[in-house]
């Protein structure tokens, strides 16, 4: 439809609404072109400038940034991208083998995440496991010093923790750092909505 291909449009809206008998795709076209409508006119007094300039946009835009850079900045892409060369430096027998662990804990834990993660409190649950990988990014750093020999046993123990820290980042942090950011716009758009109507009263 924002193409003008109404009639591709309307062959979509059939095949969606196949099982539908008497469906008829004139009342959800003319919803779609008002939308598209609207849109562009909304589009055409707004620019990118505008998620700097207005107070209420720029909250949105750093309030989501900061959740993203929080989820990314614990350093878990390192573990994912160069776990093979971490587990081999670390004496382990198997690098390979280890590196295929942590992603099957990593698919795991995330489908457990995606069915009880929200019904967890998130903040609870946010700060809790980012004391989970708090505490564990140090133990490995602290065993895993550059340089140094680490024994057989730490490397053990160096991993144990590199696995603590990827299922408490996957519990929380992985899926949930973009549920955040969704719903700090939802919920700054609303809060600015109720103070403009109580500065209205």
């Amino acid at each position: 439809m924002r193409r003008s291909k109404t009639d591709r449009c309307d062959a979509a809206l059939r095949l969606l609404h196949k099982d539908e008998k008497q469906y008829s795709p004139d009342t959800d076209m003319i919803t779609i072109k008002s939308s598209l409508a609207a849109e562009a006119e909304l589009s055409a007094e707004s620019s990118w400038w505008d998620l700097v300039r207005d107070p209420i946009e720029r909250r949105k835009v750093i309030y989501s940034a900061g959740a993203l850079v929080a989820q990314q900045i614990n350093g878990i892409q390192w573990f994912y991208y160069f776990g093979t060369v971490f587990s081999k430096a670390i004496g382990l027998d198997d690098p390979f083998l280890m590196t295929i662990i942590v992603f099957v804990i990593q698919v795991v834990v995330v489908f457990i995440a995606v069915l009880f993660a929200n019904k967890i409190p998130r903040r609870p649950l946010l700060l809790a496991t980012t004391a989970i990988m708090t505490v564990s990014i140090f133990i490995v750093g602290c065993l895993g010093i550059p340089g140094g020999e680490v024994s057989g046993t730490s490397g053990k123990v160096i991993i144990s923790f590199v696995i603590i820290e990827i299922t408490a980042f996957n519990f929380a942090w992985g899926p949930l750092g973009w549920a955040i950011v969704s719903c700090l716009f939802l919920f700054v758009t609303f809060r600015s909505l109720v103070n403009a109507i109580l500065a209205g009263i």
